[in-house]
This record gives structure tokens, sequence and C-alpha cells, in this order.
């Protein structure tokens, strides 16, 4: 069952590291279900240059996001030291 991860902003408790490495680790993980049961880059890109809000956002800069993504975890999250 996938779970949802909720992040709000907020002053006085904000996130901590474990949330959003996880979070981070998801989103990795989401993007490559979809590229593993057959959606190409193109169609990626049309569905989110369809959600409200998206038709000002670069095609250039979405493809862009899209090829980084299975990288995101190497640059931001760490593994545990193992003791």
């Amino acid at each position: 069952m996938v779970q949802n991860i909720r992040i709000v902003k907020n002053e006085e408790t904000p996130e901590t590291p474990e949330l959003l490495a996880e979070s981070i680790v998801r989103v990795g993980k989401a993007f490559a279900r979809l590229t593993e049961e057959g959606l190409t880059e193109n169609g990626i890109v049309a569905l989110l240059k369809g959600m409200k809000g998206m038709q000002t956002v670069p095609t250039s800069s979405i493809r862009l996001i899209l090829r980084n993504l299975p990288k995101l975890s190497s640059y931001y999250v760490r593994k545990p030291i193992k003791k």
C-alpha cells in the first residue's frame, strides 16, 4: 500500500532531515516505477504540462528535472553509517 507523505512548512516545528530524505527517496522510486511500466519521458511531460498551473513551466525545465530524478537521492541522501 502506498502512503502519501505530506510536508507542511511550519517555522515552529520544521521538517526533520529523515522525513525529507524519505520523501526524496520515494520520489525517485516513483519515477523509476513509471518508466519501468513503459511511460516515456514525452508521456510524463505531457501529463505534467496538463496539470493546473504547469502550462507556464518550460518543457525544457521539466525535461531537465526528469532526467535528474534518478540521481536525486545520491545527491541529497546519505546512507546511515553502520556501527
